[in-house]
């Protein structure tokens, strides 16, 4: 008999990874192999304790103002499982220099957030892919462990003031 301990990432991108264990039989010096076994392949699958969905399009259209620049707001849900409550954030990264939307705190009671995207005037136009919203929150077991959604991959696409 033994025991196996598991460490696990707190981000796992694949919905499910196949797992084995591997032994070994060593020669008393414990310099040598004398055996190897392997037991069965089990399939893990992933449980998101978070997860999020925007309910607006994926590719996010921005119009300048010459003088204001522009501002997007994104609308979503998030869906909490697994008996996860209390608070999440959730967050839009990849963002190009000078665009910014802050991270909105959603209450325990809450499922609807907006996150307001601010371009400046002086934003580049063009597309801009491999944006991600994502949520985090408390894993209620281990406090200081955050939880995070799978990301949810958006396009910015930036057209001049005309």
């Amino acid at each position: 008999d033994g025991t196996v301990s598991l460490v696990i990432p707190a981000e796992l991108p694949r919905t499910y990874y196949d797992a084995t264990i591997q032994a070994e039989l060593l020669s008393s010096n414990k310099q040598n192999v004398l055996a190897t076994s392997f037991t069965p392949v089990r399939r893990l699958m992933v449980k998101h304790q978070l997860a999020v969905q925007l309910t607006s399009p994926p590719r996010i259209e921005a119009k300048l103002d010459k003088a204001a620049g522009a501002m997007i707001k994104l609308d979503g849900k998030i869906e909490r499982r697994e008996g996860l409550t209390g608070e999440v954030v959730v967050m839009l990264a990849g963002l190009p220099p000078g665009i910014s939307a802050g991270a909105v705190t959603i209450k325990a009671d809450a499922v609807d957030f907006s996150i307001n995207l601010v371009l400046p005037a002086t934003a580049r136009p063009g597309e801009t892919k491999g944006l991600t919203l994502f949520a985090t929150a408390a894993d209620p077991q281990q406090p200081t462990v955050r939880l995070r959604s799978r990301d949810v991959e958006l396009t910015l696409n930036v057209t001049p003031a005309s």
